[in-house]
């Protein structure tokens, strides 16, 4: 077994990449992210939120919650408690 090589995660859906950011909401309310919509566009996506849009690969779960991290918003459970003060 070679332990070297990276595990290959599966590629969410445009509706699985959907559905974590309103997983996301409905745990931790309104303000954790917005409302996102992903739709999928020649082999990519295009996602929408707050006016902007970006077309970027498919990924896996965890890429998608970098991704959204850093370009959307704090997706981080932890930080999202620690503002709630």
């Amino acid at each position: 077994m070679d332990f070297d090589s990276p595990i290959e995660r599966p590629t969410l859906t445009p509706r699985e990449a959907e559905q974590v950011v309103e997983q996301r909401i409905e745990d931790f309310g309104l303000g954790a992210l917005p409302q996102i919509s992903v739709i999928e566009e020649r082999g990519d996506w295009r996602v929408i939120w707050d006016g902007k849009m970006r077309v970027i690969p498919p990924m896996s779960e965890r890429e998608w919650l970098a991704w959204l991290e850093e370009n959307v918003g704090e997706v981080d459970p932890e930080s999202l408690g620690s503002l709630e003060g």
